[in-house]
């Protein structure tokens, strides 16, 4: 049985981990069976209670150090990503597998340097929007194979330019790593419009794709995404969406079991760098480029 410590309760991440790994009946009917979240720390003590009941967790910890030698793997799913590096250091540090939640921080520096220990120290670590490996999403890119190579499209969602929690690196994070799941890496340039909080955003790559993403500050809540190739298009709605946080749990724990980040370093810079250039491009008007930034 692996044991999974969890770090930050603030998150709703936090309850959904415990449930799926710690109740008989999962969530939705899908458990993981060879894990067990066994100690959580929080911000609050009554939120971290609340989780901890609800999760089943056994431990509460005073400090999130306090997990270590006791667990083996850590989730660091703190809502402030600006808190990621500062929380998972220490885990990284000796040596264990960390899950790091999106994104995996708000600073290009902060995420170079998390990356560049967990090379160091070679302890996996992992971060990523479990969007990505929900069941449909997946589904949907098995799809696409047979449209010939992608040419354009466009990626839909929820963020909030004014979100207490970094802007858009709260929300807008789901959108920029779908866009990378479906379209590749590989973004030269950004170009962003930010009005009334709708922010309309080009993103041109280095081969023949560009691609059109659009973060809804000030409209209903939704994710969609639309795909072209040179014979086909298809179409996914977030309403499709079944069990995110149970698949991607079992993608950290399948990279617990192999020692295989579970994406590309470089990958993950990737999605940090695009919020960030999107970022200045909305306030400065002005194009960025992702060599400007990396």
């Amino acid at each position: 049985m692996i044991r999974i410590g969890i770090v930050g309760s603030d998150n709703s991440h936090a309850m959904a981990f415990s449930e799926i790994t710690n109740l008989p009946e999962g969530i939705n009917g899908l458990k993981v069976e060879d894990a067990s979240v066994v100690a959580i720390w929080g911000f609050e003590r009554k939120r971290t209670e609340e989780v901890a009941n609800a999760g089943k967790i056994p431990e509460i910890v005073s400090y999130p150090e306090d997990m270590i030698g006791k667990v083996d793997a850590v989730m660091v799913v703190l809502r402030d990503g600006a808190f990621h590096y500062k929380f998972s250091k220490p885990f990284i540090e000796a040596g264990i597998p960390t899950f790091i939640d999106k994104p995996i921080e708000t600073s290009i520096d902060n995420a170079k340097r998390i990356i560049e220990l967990a090379k160091e120290k070679k302890t996996p670590i992992t971060s990523f929007s479990t969007l990505r490996y929900d069941e449909p999403i997946v589904k949907f890119k098995e799809d696409l194979s047979s449209k010939g190579p992608l040419t354009t499209g466009f990626v839909c969602g929820s963020a909030d330019a004014t979100s207490e929690y970094q802007g858009i690196f709260f929300y807008g994070v789901h959108i920029v790593e779908l866009c990378q799941e479906i379209f590749g890496s590989g973004i030269e340039r950004v170009m962003a419009v930010n009005h009334h909080n709708n922010i309309a955003i080009t993103l041109t790559y280095s081969d023949e794709k560009i691609i059109e993403l659009l973060m809804l500050g000030n409209a209903v809540y939704t994710f969609t995404i639309s795909a072209f190739g040179k014979n086909g298009w298809s179409y996914w709605d977030g309403k499709q969406s079944s069990s995110p946080y149970y698949y991607g749990l079992l993608k950290f724990i399948d990279m617990i079991k192999t020692s295989k980040p579970t994406i590309e370093y470089d990958k993950i810079l990737e999605v940090i760098a695009v919020l960030k250039a999107i970022e200045i491009s909305y306030q400065s008007g002005a194009e960025v480029f992702l060599e400007d930034l990396i």
